[in-house]
């Protein structure tokens, strides 16, 4: 019996999971969640590096989390940062920090390395190896797609373009939409390009992680009545695009219960999830409700 603690640093938010595993090759049992909306990537994306009020607050979630840890007595902990990490010309200082107060190791991987470890939380969950399939996983600040067949990959890419750059540039006072439209546009042509140079037909199965999409698959049972949240419609998609983009992010929040900093990113983000969906030509999107954290598990 061993428990481990996997950290999730990611663009929008701090999470941490805790877990039980009986050996090497059996499944972890969850043992507790958290989740901070620390949003690294305001700072990273739009500074370059992250503000002191932010290290600061870093510091306290932090040592917060380590308490959580000692406390389910986890013999291994992981820490993985993404995309904000990978901007902020200070992040190695806030690596450090970290460390010395904590004691946890924050590890910064690549685009593709978080693709890859995304994979292979999807394939615990969704049996690929005699499929073809399509994954596209939208973070807070990059977008990774991943194309396999028979459960091994055979090409991926990563895109600098997420949910809190699209949020950040959309709410710049006095400029509406506009740059968030024209981020989508500048990434759109590589986006096809790359996706229309993969052997993809009606029977690729299309699969879509981070957390916009997971929510999207909850608001497909809450605002549409339907039972599953697995899996997300091009009809249902646009009937609930349609609705939330004429709310404000408190009219979201109120109405479905959003957390605060998903219900500010998430109409932004429907509009990556759009040209998406456009670009796959696909009617339906599988959605397990899987993601990083899971990987880093899987790694551990």
């Amino acid at each position: 019996m061993k428990r481990l603690a996997a950290i999730d640093i990611g663009s929008n938010a701090v999470r941490l999971a805790i877990g039980e595993r009986k050996s090497n090759n059996s499944p972890v049992t969850l043992l507790q969640k958290l989740r901070v909306p620390l949003r690294f990537g305001t700072d990273a994306f739009e500074l370059g590096l992250f503000s002191e009020s932010t290290m600061e607050e870093a510091l306290k979630v932090f040592s917060e989390m380590k308490k959580h840890i000692d406390r389910y007595k986890a013999e291994t902990t992981l820490a993985m940062a993404t995309s904000a990490f990978r901007d902020a010309k200070n992040s190695d200082a806030l690596i450090q920090d970290i460390q010395s107060q904590t004691g946890i190791s924050i590890r910064v991987i690549d685009g593709l390395s978080e693709a890859e470890l995304v994979f292979r939380a999807v394939c615990e969950k969704i049996r690929l190896e005699q499929e073809k399939a399509c994954l596209i996983d939208i973070g807070g600040g990059s977008t990774e797609i991943i194309y396999s067949e028979n459960g091994v990959i055979q090409q991926m890419r990563s895109f600098d373009i997420g949910t809190v750059r699209l949020f950040r540039l959309a709410s710049l006072q006095g400029t509406q939409n506009n740059q968030a439209v024209e981020l989508i546009n500048h990434f759109k042509g590589p986006i096809e390009s790359f996706l229309n140079g993969l052997p993809i037909d009606s029977e690729t199965l299309f699969i879509g992680t981070g957390g916009t999409l997971r929510r999207m698959g909850k608001l497909r049972k809450s605002i549409l009545r339907k039972k599953d949240i697995d899996h997300l419609r091009w009809d249902e998609f646009r009937s609930i695009y349609r609705g939330l983009k004429l709310l404000t992010p408190l009219q979201i929040q109120q109405t479905y219960g959003l957390r605060h900093d998903r219900s500010e990113v998430i109409v932004p983000a429907m509009r990556l999830v759009k040209f998406i969906f456009k670009c796959l030509e696909s009617r339906r999107i599988e959605v397990p409700n899987v993601g990083l954290i899971n990987g880093i598990f899987l790694e551990m």
